[in-house]
């Protein structure tokens, strides 16, 4: 038997585990947990304690076998100079300016750590300290070709791209600089993972991934000892890109085969996912919920968890069902 922080080390670095644990790599912050711990959005996006325990909400009422920081993706494009409307409730920050209006605007960005970002890192800080003996503690941060369609407004940076503009790269290598740069801080304060989110495949070709998105992934992972990829959309044309990428696990939506991710992946990363977050956990049944943390156990994963992040009314009750077939469900064999 190994306990969550053993377990998750020995599932991401595939070297055997007696089951598979379910950490979560995606948004955790739900309103029942918000309820059930007392720290609610907004605050707990802005102030580091009550992020911490909202983040640490999962593990001890849900049964999740890690801590994540943070709740949304803004936390880089609002240090480079985008502006949030931080709605009252249980919304996510929403941009309502962009950092920058043209390419020419590129050199007039601050590269840095500041912002947020020391927010986030309190969080990882306070959850370390308190949790961090026994489950693993993860953080993540949108890479470089997401935080740069951020800052420049996605529509008009990804008709930049399509269109070969100069400045495209100017502004993804500022982004990466500062990607890797809160990385590197997110790992001081006491990150056991970082996990990267690309841009969805939704959104890319994959010949723009493997040009304009691939190379920056690749750079930003090199510099860290452990981390996860993920990439929402159907990724299954990438599935050899996202390998390339060299994170040391891959986690993918619910509408990816993981027995397809699995065949393409072999040895080289471990494979995340895939629950529906809204078919099942927030609309389904636990029923459902087992049923599909079930089939993702049996097609593959080696680490149980949403495809996506949780939507912040999933019930606690399906959070759980989740989580239990994780503890109690063995791989059936073919």
């Amino acid at each position: 038997m190994y306990g969550c922080r053993e377990r998750f080390f020995r599932a991401l670095d595939l070297v055997g585990v007696d089951r598979v644990p379910c950490v979560m790599p995606l948004q955790t912050g739900t309103v029942d947990l918000m309820r059930l711990c007392g720290c609610f959005w907004p605050g707990a996006l802005r102030e580091g304690w009550s992020m911490s325990v909202l983040g640490m909400a999962g593990f001890r009422f849900g049964g999740v076998e890690s801590v994540r920081f943070p709740f949304d993706m803004n936390v880089v494009c609002e240090f480079l100079g985008c502006r949030l409307r931080y709605p009252c409730g249980f919304g996510q920050p929403v941009i309502v300016e962009n950092a920058i209006s043209g390419l020419e605007g590129v050199g007039g960005l601050e590269v840095g750590v500041g912002g947020r970002m020391s927010v986030v890192g309190e969080a990882v800080g306070f959850a370390k300290d308190i949790v961090g003996g026994r489950v693993p503690v993860l953080a993540a941060l949108s890479g470089p070709f997401y935080v740069a369609g951020q800052v420049r407004g996605m529509e008009e940076f990804l008709l930049e791209v399509y269109k070969g503009c100069d400045g495209v790269f100017e502004l993804l290598d500022v982004c990466l600089d500062v990607c890797q740069r809160y990385a590197s801080y997110l790992v001081e304060c006491g990150a056991d993972c970082v996990v990267v989110l690309g841009v969805s495949t939704d959104l890319i070709s994959p010949t723009m991934y493997r040009e304009y998105a691939l190379p920056y992934q690749k750079e930003l992972v090199s510099g860290l000892d452990r981390s996860i990829l993920h990439i929402c959309g159907d990724t299954t044309p990438i599935f050899s890109d996202m390998v390339e990428v060299g994170a040391d696990g891959v986690s993918v939506d619910s509408v990816v085969s993981l027995r397809g991710l699995k065949d393409v992946v072999g040895d080289e990363c471990a494979v995340l996912g895939n629950v529906p977050p809204v078919d099942a956990l927030l609309f389904g049944d636990q029923k459902k919920v087992v049923r599909e943390s079930r089939r993702s156990i049996n097609e593959g994963c080696d680490i149980l968890c949403s495809g996506c992040g949780l939507p912040p009314e999933t019930p606690i009750e399906n959070l759980i069902a989740m989580t239990e077939t994780a503890k109690t469900y063995k791989k059936q064999k073919n």
